[in-house]
């Protein structure tokens, strides 16, 4: 804005930087584990984790533009950046019995195992910002308002808008808007990697494991965040892109390899 001096404190003077321990951070979380020892084969791993993580910063390094009300300091108040409500890992390892066989069958048939991994977890939460000083602070980090519901439209793509992007307007002038901080979350993650190792020889000395492995074993698409850029956990009204996913996770990859060890 124009007039940004002559609305400073004491003109003249640009932006001060603070340094304070303003930010806190408080962690709840319900966990469970649970184990299946190597029993005809098989060994089980899975856990799941059901949690909340608030804080008022998750990123305090120096340069931090800090909460949207610099007179505030509880104004950034909401879900953590990294904050997932749930986080499930699996992991399975089965050796396949072996068949009684004798020489080159015994070869091809014997010493295999499957490995396979499933890791699922909600979306990262992010924020909805103006883009422009509309608190007239000279900050520039005003959140947005919100004046709908912000639920994508019935046969909209998830891709050209993932939600609702008219429910967010620019905050009333005067205003650092009237939305929470990390109210929207993207898409979350589902994944399934596999593989098959093969006991090639087993000597005193040197052996041998062929390997072949699946990365995202069914090619599911994982979305990035409908946000500015992927690294930042923000999506800005005045953004050419706002509402949009402009970026994935990898698609399926095939693995092979092969391990001596001696």
């Amino acid at each position: 804005m124009g007039n940004e001096n002559s609305r400073r404190l004491y003109p003249g003077l640009g932006a001060v930087e603070l340094a304070q321990s303003y930010e806190y951070e408080g962690f709840n979380s319900l966990q469970a584990n649970v184990t299946r020892r190597q029993s005809n084969g098989l060994t089980l791993l899975t856990n799941i984790v059901w949690s909340k993580t608030i804080d008022n910063t998750s990123s305090a390094t120096e340069g931090n533009d800090g909460p949207p009300n610099p007179f505030n300091l509880q104004s950034g108040r909401g879900p953590a950046d990294f904050d997932q409500a749930i986080r499930y890992n699996a992991s399975a390892n089965y050796v396949i019995p072996r068949a009684n066989v004798q020489g080159w069958k015994s070869a091809l048939v014997n010493d295999w195992q499957v490995n396979t991994i499933v890791s699922l977890q909600t979306g990262f939460p992010f924020t909805v910002l103006s883009g422009t000083d509309r608190s007239l602070s000279g900050v520039g980090n005003d959140y947005a308002d919100q004046v709908g519901n912000p639920g994508r439209p019935a046969g909209v793509s998830k891709i050209k808008e993932y939600f609702n992007t008219a429910a967010f307007v620019p905050a009333t002038i005067g205003t650092f808007g009237n939305i929470g901080r990390n109210s929207l979350r993207d898409p979350g993650y589902a994944d399934v990697d596999t593989s098959i190792f093969k006991n090639m020889f087993t000597g005193e000395r040197v052996s041998a494991q062929f390997q072949a492995e699946a990365f995202n074993t069914f090619n599911r698409v994982n979305f990035g965040n409908p946000a500015n850029a992927n690294t930042a956990p923000v999506a800005t009204v005045s953004s050419g892109t706002y509402g949009q996913i402009t970026s994935a996770n990898s698609p399926r990859v095939f693995q092979f390899g092969l391990k001596l060890l001696f």
